[in-house]
């Protein structure tokens, strides 16, 4: 048997440790939420533009087809 304090206790951890993996989880899961807002406005803004050359494409089609 060893002295207690002789080895260090497999859970315990550094507190300069804890505060780089809490500051890193913290980091990781800012840029996943920041990402996720990117991501949702880039779709909010290309579903209406998809629509728009939809419906521009449509009319071309109607306009110009129907005068030959």
């Amino acid at each position: 048997m060893t002295k207690a304090g002789s080895e260090p206790m497999v859970g315990s951890l550094d507190p300069r440790d804890l505060a780089k993996f809490l500051m890193g989880g913290a980091s990781a899961l800012l840029l996943v939420w920041l990402g996720s807002i990117v991501v949702s406005q880039l779709i909010a803004a290309i579903v209406p533009l998809l629509f728009m050359i939809l419906a521009v494409g449509i009319w071309w089609e109607r306009f110009f087809d129907g005068r030959k």
